[in-house]
């Protein structure tokens, strides 16, 4: 059966996503992806697919009506047609329920049926939305005929004429996809088209407003790819769409999450695995630093530490490390130093007021104040004044700001001055009591680069490295994601959390040899999967 995916180039890794979530609950679907492109690099794309027969490509505009036309070109109005948009893709799915849908919709007069959804969800739940049933159920499954237009764009079968009829009633130009929405309410209904009275499948949506959900994220970590560098995320959503009576697959995978989590909790403590879950690398970080130095008797760094709170939180994670933490500015500094004293931790943090970087000497360095009636004070009201009665803020680097103005117009760089730097690795060849570090946090505004090369040799005793990267110039020169991702590789780490949003964001990035035997643990794998439902949990939005 064709199946019509409404996509772009730039979605590109998200219609792959799709389509491989069907090769996973569906390994011998019949579906035929039309795939629409601009560019003969996408056709490069490919995520492992076997079985080149099971995609057709079809060249098309980048604009929604111009795409639709191709895809529907040749197409008879009473063919079937399986209809999927790359931002849908099925979290679970009842193959004999869709076997017998696949067979069942052609041998139907177009008289009689036009449309099979086999999702009732949101709008669709309404009573006053649906009307008669079909009076022949396919796979046992009552169908309620659809009185709106609603979910037409999630995965269903359709006639190509129920396409046409709906894409002719829009605009000529769609400007985003998000105004479908709103102009097919002005294109009169197709008639017969149904929907099960009981869910078939079970989807996830990938993107909103451009953003990739979490959801999403998490479905690219179980496929083993990377997430596509130029889509932002939002790490605050997840949505899945038409919940299915549980299996007993699910009831058990349910039941095994929900013991392993009480486990793990009795292990390690409820406090700590209720952080190491909310934080956005937590248990990945803790189980890479556990498997790395079982003991935990570990030293980690703390670069560009600002007031020391991420520091602190290390500290429950992990009882018996110690840490070092390097800020360059010594006002704020000072504010690390009495928070670590106040935590009652200055047994086992070291405040160090000096700039890690590649070389040693004075450097000059950019400091970022804000007004003291700006938003980002209240958050902070302990951060120490500028003789102009501003408020030292986080964002100082050693590299001049370039878009960061644009962005973050509240935030002022009005002054320099003249702060300390060292190596890391010759600070290291000055300290008899203090051993290289296994774990380094790096916020260092653009610099982390820098900091990373004045480790030297010293870096191969580094394990993990949790550190803040950017998608676009927030300061003058600072490497961009392509150029941290190709130098991290070289250095023997892989990248086990991406966590970039549309401009900046955090990466987990982990020696390659100890990440490949967390990832061939099963039962690492097993907590991990129990870790990442806690987390959908814990974040889903109603919808």
């Amino acid at each position: 059966m064709i199946a019509l995916v409404l996509t772009f180039d730039r979605n590109a890794a998200i219609a792959e996503m799709m389509m491989a979530q069907y090769r996973k609950v569906w390994p011998n679907h019949p579906f035929v992806f039309h795939i629409p492109y601009q560019s003969d690099s996408r056709k490069l794309e490919n995520w492992g697919e076997e079985r080149m027969d099971r995609r057709r490509w079809v060249s098309a505009p980048q604009d929604i009506p111009g795409t639709m036309t191709a895809l529907l070109s040749g197409l008879d109005k009473a063919s079937w047609v399986y209809w999927c948009i790359d931002d849908k893709y099925p979290i679970s799915l009842n193959r004999k329920v869709f076997r017998e849908l696949v067979q069942f919709a052609p041998l139907q007069p177009p008289s009689a049926l036009s449309g099979i959804l086999p999702c009732r969800a949101r709008q669709m739940l309404n009573p006053e939305k649906t009307g008669e049933l079909l009076p022949t159920a396919p796979a046992g499954l009552p169908m309620l005929r659809r009185k709106t237009w609603d979910q037409i764009w999630l995965h269903q079968f359709l006639r190509a004429g129920v396409l046409r009829q709906l894409f002719d009633g829009m605009p000529a130009q769609i400007r985003q996809a998000r105004e479908m929405d709103l102009f097919k309410w002005d294109v009169p209904l197709h008639p017969d088209l149904f929907v099960a009275a009981e869910n078939a499948v079970q989807f996830g949506e990938s993107m909103d407003a451009g953003e990739v959900l979490l959801n999403a994220v998490l479905q690219f970590r179980q496929l083993s790819r990377p997430l596509p560098p130029h889509l932002p995320v939002r790490l605050s959503k997840s949505v899945v769409i038409g919940r299915m009576q549980p299996s007993t697959i699910d009831r058990l995978q349910r039941m095994t999450h929900k013991l392993l989590l009480a486990f793990l909790k009795k292990k390690w403590g409820s406090n700590r695995m209720a952080a190491l879950i909310r934080a956005e690398a937590g248990w990945e970080i803790f189980q890479i630093l556990h498997r790395a130095v079982p003991s935990g008797n570990f030293v980690f760094f703390d670069i560009g530490a600002n007031n020391g709170s991420s520091a602190i939180g290390y500290c429950d994670w992990f009882p018996n490390a110690k840490g070092v933490l390097f800020e360059a500015h010594p006002a704020i500094a000072a504010v690390a130093t009495r928070k670590v004293e106040e935590a009652g931790l200055a047994h086992r943090l070291t405040v160090q007021p000096l700039g890690l970087s590649d070389q040693n000497g004075a450097a000059e360095f950019h400091v970022s104040t804000a007004s003291e009636d700006h938003d980002l004070v209240a958050k902070n009201p302990h951060r120490p004044r500028t003789e102009d009665r501003e408020v030292l803020m986080g964002s100082g680097s050693l590299l001049a700001p370039d878009r960061h103005l644009d962005m973050y117009p509240g935030l002022k760089f009005r002054q320099t001055e003249t702060v300390q730097l060292s190596r890391a690795d010759d600070w290291l060849a000055t300290q008899d009591a203090v051993q290289p570090p296994t774990f380094l946090h790096i916020d260092t505004q653009g610099a982390e680069l820098m900091v990373l090369a004045g480790f030297g040799d010293a870096l191969a005793h580094v394990a993990a490295v949790w550190m803040e990267v950017s998608r676009v110039p927030l300061y003058t020169g600072q490497p961009l994601v392509p150029e941290v991702s190709t130098w991290m590789k070289a250095q023997g780490f892989a990248l086990a959390v991406d966590a970039v949003g549309k401009a900046w964001g955090d990466q987990l990035w982990v020696r390659k040899q100890v990440w490949d035997q967390i990832q061939s643990t099963p039962a690492l794998r097993l907590a991990q999967s129990a870790i990442d439902f806690q987390r959908l949990r814990s974040r889903r939005q109603p919808f």
